[in-house]
């Protein structure tokens, strides 16, 4: 996922910041260390900050989890 936060210009705390998790969380994510556990409203959240959809979300997610 961290594609899409960086093509968005964001950094990890302000992502943490929006969604109410430990920058730490983000970091996991970007690196597929774990699998994003989220709320539609965090899920819609970071469609905006991502300026992507929700099947934007999915594949990055897939692409940066271990086979």
């Amino acid at each position: 996922m961290q594609i899409l936060r960086v093509n968005a210009g964001l950094t990890a705390q302000q992502v943490a910041q929006e969604l109410g998790v430990a920058e730490s969380t983000i970091r996991n994510w970007d690196k597929g260390r774990t699998e994003p556990n989220v709320t539609f409203a965090q899920v819609k959240t970071l469609t905006r900050l991502y300026k992507c959809s929700v099947d934007d979300l999915i594949a990055a997610v897939n692409n940066t989890m271990p086979k």
